[in-house]
């Protein structure tokens, strides 16, 4: 099941389950629900949480209001067999027909299990002729044929319609470096004077300037060229390798219209010729996702575009189907081809073609792009040049004539040679670098999976293991949904690494959190993570909510809480919509999804309607309901979720009141803390003052025995001495007042600032707890 198809699903199942709202509060009322019963153990929970903590746990169903929703739902371009369901369930909410409208649970799941094997199929026509397309890489126009033909085309693995992913791969401005810098190059007058018309005669006109561009390189340029996997179409010209006949590495459609529609209906077939040249490259191709293949030219009139393209994988709900991905490099003027043609067909391009060449054949890794004895070549270019040049100066010692002069001038030229030498080396090895850093850039691999957003744009992609999201969907403001993003996951996942790349729309990076727990390397596959998402388990459930009351708790709702951003181990992401509580929606915000709110589901009008902390865990709890993979179990897990946040909600309070009930322990302890500081304070004033008793007497006795010897020697200095000690202790006398007065400033102000704490912690657990009660209110009488 698509996707798509999935979220109708889920909407139009909501749908019926209104006509067994009645049925439901019976559930939760007096109805007797033997041992057996699918959901007695559920209703049990449910029904004990709610009578000890007094929660209405019946929905509030105005009938009118459901009415109204299935009309609308009515309206969608759903097939025959759908609406011919929904008015069933119309029927049984019609008021004229009926005072009590009810559904039998039993009946319920009948619908349910029929609703299943509908939407295997496709639920609208748009949807059923999306799937069809999704089977074959031919051009809408060619599609219709093929459809009555009833053909299965070679290549319809390959996804038909190319989209720009420009704006996933921040690298690949590397290789847009490498074409300016080739056409920065200068004019190559090899294709001045070519264009002419009509096409054919323009086509027979670009051979030879063709040839002549790709030089020495072991290529071989084929025009009117069929493509292995598919004869039947051709394209104007490719440059083959010789060792691979039926690998493409460029791609050419040439038009003699230079208007903009004409370069993008060439740019169209130019990228359909990209998916054909993959297949071709060999019964391997599948393995050459992420090289940089094949490059695709367009020519039209004076006015050239270069593409770079790539196979990747595009995801729709649990398929994925491999995808040409393609950038732009640029535009330039037809008589600059020759320089980009030169440069694609360089060393270190030849070299990455012949990689991947032998990787699609299935002959092992390939070529590698730099030779690695190239560093032994340099190395001894040197050595030899400064053994030859000391050989040298040898064979001139047995010289006749001035001995010495010659030798002098022959250590100078070899001093001279060697250093020239060593220049050349060096120069060598860092050509070896450049050659091997541009080399990289060619190599470098973009491993993307992605799901599609818009036409041209993909909305969410994982590339080379990291998470990537093209901000500025439903119409609101990029910055404000990339500023979103980001404050969200500093609430969430602090510790982790987040960025927004500046491009004409942010993009917002984020780190795989699909991957946590995972020590499998194949968690690192695009589509696996993908896929990973919708609530698994309780386990995850519990995650969930872990992470919802961190938002909760700060008076923030996500408001796009659904089972597509809620990863399996209960991560929460995608915080394009986050706002404070009481903020309005965006016009754009889209209501009819299965796991919105049943107020917002029923009323559609987002201008009209204000962010909610408890409605996101109402949406939190269909998430749960949705995750399954059937529609028939709905009710089941509505039940089964509920009972258990319930409970996680009721395990939240009872933490809240143990702590409560901890602080007058706490208290007393603390008070006996200070009974015992007062005591040990009081020991310790008597000892102090025991050993100042017994110091006055030590300083008594030795006072008399000097004042005895000073006063023999000098009365007049005793008696200074007696006054300036008496002037000391006064001013000792003096400091300890002072330093008892702080003492008991300090003392007040802790107390004060404690009782202020204690008041704050009581209000936060306060304000906690009843955040926590209607929680469990709204989850209480939560209903389709």
């Amino acid at each position: 099941m698509c996707r798509e198809d999935a979220c109708m699903a889920g909407v139009l199942a909501r749908a019926y389950l209104q006509a067994a709202t009645d049925e439901y509060n019976n559930l939760l009322r007096d109805a007797q629900l033997g041992p057996d019963s699918d959901y007695c153990t559920d209703v049990e929970q449910i029904k004990t949480i709610a009578a000890k903590y007094k929660l209405k746990a019946s929905p509030v169903s105005p009938k009118s209001e459901a009415q109204q929703y299935v009309d609308s739902v009515l309206e969608e371009p759903y097939t025959e067999n759908i609406k011919n369901l929904l008015k069933q369930v119309r029927s049984v909410l019609d008021e004229k027909k009926t005072l009590t409208p009810q559904v039998p649970l039993k009946v319920a799941e009948g619908f349910l299990l029929e609703l299943d094997n509908v939407t295997r199929k496709g639920l609208s026509e748009e949807q059923r002729q999306f799937r069809q397309d999704l089977k074959s890489s031919v051009t809408p126009s060619s599609a219709a044929k093929e459809k009555e033909k009833n053909k299965d085309s070679a290549h319809r693995t390959v996804y038909a319609q190319p989209f720009s992913a420009e704006l996933l791969c921040r690298d690949w401005h590397l290789h847009n470096e490498g074409f300016q810098d080739a056409v920065d190059e200068g004019t190559n007058t090899g294709f001045s004077g070519v264009f002419c018309t009509p096409e054919t005669r323009f086509n027979d006109r670009m051979q030879a300037p063709l040839i002549r561009a790709c030089g020495d390189a072991k290529v071989d340029v084929k025009s009117h060229a069929s493509f292995e996997t598919d004869p039947a179409v051709v394209a104007d010209y490719v440059v083959r390798l010789m060792s691979n006949l039926d690998f493409y590495p460029l791609l050419i459609e040439l038009k003699t219209d230079g208007s903009e529609p004409t370069q993008d209906a060439a740019k169209a077939q130019v990228l359909e010729y990209a998916s054909r040249a993959i297949k071709s490259a060999g019964p391997q191709w599948r393995k050459l996702k992420g090289y940089l293949f094949p490059f695709a030219i367009t020519v039209c009139n004076d006015e050239v575009s270069v593409y770079a393209c790539t196979l990747g994988d595009e995801v729709h709900g649990r398929e994925a189907f491999p995808s040409i991905l393609h950038t732009k490099l640029g535009d330039t003027k037809l008589e600059k081809l020759g320089n980009v043609i030169e440069w694609l067909l360089d060393e270190e391009h030849m070299a990455h073609y012949e990689k991947i060449s032998a990787i699609a054949q299935g002959k092992g890794s390939g070529l590698t792009s730099i030779r690695e004895h190239e560093d032994d070549d340099v190395s001894s270019a040197a050595d030899g040049g400064a053994n030859n040049t000391s050989s040298n100066g040898g064979s001139s010692g047995s010289a006749n004539g001035d001995v010495q002069n010659e030798e002098e001038r022959d250590k100078a030229a070899t001093h001279t040679d060697t250093a020239a030498r060593g220049k050349d080396g060096q120069q060598q090895r860092a050509d070896t670098e450049a050659a091997r850093a541009r080399s990289a850039k060619v190599a470098t691999r973009y491993k993307m999976c992605v799901y599609k957003g818009g036409k041209d744009t993909a909305a969410v992609a994982m590339v080379n293991g990291k998470m990537l999201k093209v901000c500025g969907g439903h119409r609101i403001s990029a910055a404000e949904e990339a500023a979103r993003e980001v404050k969200g996951w500093q609430l969430l996942y602090p510790h982790k690494k987040v960025e927004v790349y500046e491009r004409s729309r942010p993009v917002f990076a984020c780190p795989d959190l699909s991957q946590k727990r995972r020590s499998n390397r194949k968690s690192t596959d695009g589509k696996k993570a993908l896929h990973g998402t919708g609530i698994k388990d309780k386990a995850g459930l519990a995650a969930a909510a872990e992470y919802l009351l961190r938002l909760s708790k700060r008076d923030l709702c996500h408001c796009d809480i659904r089972s597509h951003n809620i990863l399996r181990n209960g991560c929460i992401v995608d915080f394009g919509f986050l706002r404070e509580a009481g903020s309005q929606l965006p016009e754009s915000y889209s209501t009819k999804l299965r796991e919105r709110p049943r107020k917002w589901l029923l009323h559609h009008d987002a201008e009209a309607i204000s962010a909610d902390v408890v409605l996101d865990w109402e949406s939190l709890l269909f998430a749960y309901v949705f995750s399954s993979t059937s529609l028939s179990t709905a009710m089941y897990r509505l039940l089964e979720g509920k009972a258990f946040l319930l409970q996680w909600l009721e395990a939240k309070l009872a933490k809240l009141d143990k702590s409560d009930d901890q602080t007058p322990a706490l208290q007393d302890k603390s008070d006996d803390d200070d009974k015992k500081k007062e005591t040990a304070a009081l020991q310790d004033k008597s000892d102090d003052e025991k050993k100042k008793e017994t110091a006055a007497l030590q300083d008594k006795s030795d006072d008399d025995k000097k004042k005895e010897t000073a006063a023999l020697q000098d009365k007049s200095d005793d008696e200074k001495k007696k006054e300036t000690a008496a002037l000391q202790d006064k001013s000792d006398d003096d400091k300890k007042e002072t330093a008892a007065l702080q003492d008991k400033s300090d003392d007040e102000k802790k107390k004060e600032t404690a009782a202020l704490q204690d008041k704050s912690d009581d209000e936060k657990k306060e304000e906690t707890a009843k955040l926590l009660r209607n929680i469990m209110q709204h989850i209480a009488c939560a209903y389709f």
